[in-house]
Formats: structure tokens, sequence, C-alpha cells
């Protein structure tokens, strides 16, 4: 029984750490790309349902270029 708790507890850690890396976010990483996807307006001119703020453009975020300049 503890050993099931524990192998739970266990899983739910890893699993919580694991998603966070797939989160977008405006902080310089890998995570910026997502965030500029969540940024751009789509095709019929809508945002995204989880843009930041509910805005959205039509080139999206694009401070992400200044990281790699």
């Amino acid at each position: 029984m503890i050993g099931t708790l524990c192998a739970l507890l266990l899983l739910g850690t890893v699993s919580s750490s694991m998603s966070d890396r797939l989160m977008p976010a405006q902080d310089g990483t890998y995570r910026i790309l997502p965030w500029v996807s969540h940024t751009i307006r789509m095709q019929d001119g809508k945002c995204p349902k989880f843009a930041p703020e509910g805005r959205c453009s039509k080139d999206g975020d694009q401070g992400w270029l200044s990281y790699i300049r």
C-alpha cells in the first residue's frame, strides 16, 4: 500500500515537470516557439483560444528574433 502511494506520488511529480517543459513561455528558451504560435492570428481572422490576454496579430510576437541575433 505504501509502495503504491509512493509510486503514484513519484509519477505525479515527474508528469508535472515534463508537462511544464511543453507550456508556452516568453522566457528566451525553446518555450518561446509555442508562445509565438499562440500569438499568431488564425486563418479565419480570430485569435487562438489560449492567446495571451486574448490578443494576437498577423505575425505574432516577434520578440524571439532578438534571442537569435
